[in-house]
């Protein structure tokens, strides 16, 4: 029986306004610890008889955590912001979509505004390919040229324009192509996890890095309550291929004395080249 289904994206909201804004990093890294917390749990606690809720990854968080940890733009591992690729399918039109939506959040947090407007371009016809309906998305166009200036103003328009997609796929039980989006978006966002240079040197790292296993848990885990559609299998396999890789990397949870969650894992060099290869390969096959 196919369950109601919650994606919750929930360090999307505060830590949007938290980590573009001009709040203090504490407060941001507060939002980013309690719902990793919540995010290691979920599945434990999810209610049998009601509505499945599930942990993910926010679209800006990669971003934000790069620009926090103080490494240099990356724009060379970002898809070209005038890209004119067509793609063949809703599948892949979606997991692109989540590809540009992360992409798009590093423009935006980085101050390139003649990129970040490339990016909106190619996911506004991204969007109306995929038919998605919103009454916010005409008004955020409109908004996102005015405050290209503005970084905050950028970031709460990119969150209210994923709050409007995922509601169109509640209203329209197209839950599907929110998996594909939000898988799409994973993956871009390990990738530059794992290639931006500088930062496996520092302390954020670890914390990414296991972070993105608890995240990739729960994607696979919503596939579990969701109609099984053609292109299925393909996206779980790829999916599935990088929980193998994960699968010795041991990631750990802890409160600290000011109740914060403290997320670590223990890893190898070989291990994380391994998840390299793997998340690099799957990004190619999607992107081509």
């Amino acid at each position: 029986m196919i369950k109601k289904l919650c994606f919750c994206f929930l360090i999307s909201g505060s830590f949007l306004y938290s980590g573009c804004g001009n709040e203090s990093t504490d407060t941001s890294q507060s939002t980013i610890n309690d719902s990793l917390k919540k995010a290691a749990s979920l599945k434990n606690a999810a209610s049998t008889d009601g509505p499945k809720i599930f942990a993910l990854p926010a679209p800006l968080q990669i971003a934000t955590a790069i620009k926090n940890a103080n490494c240099p733009y990356f724009e060379n591992l970002l898809v070209p912001s005038r890209s004119s690729r067509i793609y063949p399918s809703d599948y892949l039109r979606a997991l692109n979509l989540g590809i540009y939506t992360v992409d798009i959040g590093c423009a935006v947090v980085n101050n390139q505004r003649q990129t970040a407007l490339n990016y909106y371009k190619i996911i506004d016809k991204l969007v109306t390919d995929l038919n998605i309906v919103s009454d916010a998305i005409p008004q955020n166009r409109k908004r996102f040229e005015r405050n290209i200036d503005n970084t905050d103003s950028l970031c709460v328009i990119l969150l209210e324009g994923c709050n409007g997609i995922q509601q169109d796929f509640q209203e329209n039980k197209r839950e599907h192509v929110g998996w594909y989006i939000t898988a799409g978006g994973y993956i871009e966002s390990l990738y530059l996890t794992l290639n931006t240079k500088g930062l496996q040197q520092t302390k954020a790292f670890n914390n990414l890095l296991g972070q993105q296993k608890l995240f990739l848990d729960n994607i696979l885990e919503v596939s579990n309550y969701m109609e099984k559609k053609p292109e299925f299998d393909d996206l779980y396999l790829k999916l599935g291929s990088l929980q193998e890789l994960y699968a010795p990397i041991n990631v750990t949870v802890k409160d600290n004395t000011t109740n914060q969650a403290i997320i670590s894992c223990v890893y190898t060099a070989d291990q994380v080249k391994s998840l390299l290869t793997k998340v690099t390969e799957i990004r190619n096959s999607i992107i081509k």
